[in-house]
């Protein structure tokens, strides 16, 4: 009886942890959508100030710099391996890194 209950439980765990996944798998994924988007944003707004100034006869600006680095969302169970070696806990990326 308490072997079945066991095995029940560690079914329940499985499956609630391959949600787990699901679930921070599609977050990451729409998270990284909506970077891209803000991405292109800024990006858009950089090229439209650079040509409202140049037709007022300012000096234009230069291209920001940098650019949106290529992540990826974690595929399976890797842990830190999936998320191209980044450990938990640690800043993603440094201050500054973006133009």
């Amino acid at each position: 009886m308490q072997m079945n209950e066991s095995l029940t439980d560690v079914g329940l765990l499985t499956q609630m942890t391959e949600q787990g996944f699901t679930f921070y798998n599609q977050l990451n994924d729409w998270l990284a959508k909506e970077k891209q988007n803000a991405f292109d944003f800024k990006t858009t707004r950089d090229l439209e100030k650079s040509e409202l100034i140049k037709s007022m006869g300012g000096a234009p600006t230069p291209p920001p710099s940098g650019g949106m680095p290529n992540i990826q969302a974690p595929q399976g169970y890797g842990g830190a391996a999936a998320m191209g070696g980044q450990q938990w806990g640690q800043p993603a990326m440094q201050m500054g890194q973006y133009g």
